[in-house]
């Protein structure tokens, strides 16, 4: 039986395969069916039910063992419940029946990385042998590359990932934050900018715009990003004040120092 699989929005742990069911044969009923034990577990998946999940999946590759998919899904699923070693050797079965599953390898790796687990690095790099332009093994390498304080070679893997069709407004932030990191603050700014042309609504990113505008004395255009901002969070409400009183605006300043909370103040 052939699956296809194809990512939907969701956590980093939950990213959901679609099979595909055109030569499967009928069970005899729901228990005794792979296809629909796996997509019960995914369901559970996406709720945050991990045990429950991994019972389904279990259940799935006891009636199919060599179900990739299944062990790739358990695979995230034992991570997300911080069964790391047992994640691994899932994530080890899926890739032995389908070794050349670039996204399971930028998938898991990614996840795996949030951990600061040592082997993530290695998986993200082979997920880019596989397929060079896949934009979640990219990034996640270039956050690790960053940590490691290789930022010569992360600002490249961000340069490589604001390269693909599919770069986010993220992605372009991060680049922007690595380009000012190397001391290019006009080459920051031009990242930001397409960053927000991206989603305007990015409060990070119009505040690190207005920060480095600032600095630059472009205070108009600082002012602009400033009005635009309405933070949702008490950091942001901090630094947005912060912003308002080094662009000579104090009653702006002080109006968001009143909008935090008295725990804040």
């Amino acid at each position: 039986m052939a699956l296809a699989f194809a990512a939907v929005s969701s956590d980093a742990h939950a990213t959901r395969i679609f099979p595909d069911t055109r030569t499967r044969q009928e069970p005899t009923s729901a228990e005794d069916d792979p296809i629909k034990l796996f997509e019960r577990g995914q369901d559970a998946h996406a709720r945050g039910d991990y045990g429950h999940a991994i019972a389904l999946y279990d259940a799935a590759l006891k009636l199919r063992p060599e179900f990739p998919e299944a062990e790739f899904q358990k695979a995230m699923a034992l991570l997300a419940s911080k069964r790391l070693a047992e994640a691994k050797a899932a994530f080890a079965r899926a890739t032995e029946l389908r070794p050349d599953w670039a996204f399971a390898y930028a998938a898991f790796g990614a996840a795996l990385a949030t951990t600061g687990d040592a082997e993530a690095e290695k998986i993200l790099r082979h997920a880019l042998a596989l397929e060079p332009r896949n934009r979640q093994a990219t990034v996640a390498l270039a956050r690790l590359r960053e940590q490691a304080g290789d930022r010569a070679e992360a600002l490249r893997l961000a340069k490589q990932a604001t390269a693909l069709s599919d770069a986010t407004a993220a992605d372009w932030h991060q680049r922007a934050l690595l380009e000012l990191a190397s001391g290019d603050q006009r080459a920051a700014l031009a990242s930001l900018d397409r960053a927000l042309a991206l989603d305007a609504d990015d409060v990070r990113a119009r505040l690190a715009r207005a920060r480095l505008l600032i600095e630059l004395r472009e205070m108009e255009r600082a002012i602009g990003d400033l009005q635009l901002v309405t933070p949702a969070d008490e950091a942001s409400k901090i630094e947005l004040a912060t912003l308002w009183a080094r662009a000579g605006r104090r009653a702006e300043a002080l109006r968001w120092l009143d909008a935090l909370s008295e725990t804040t103040k």
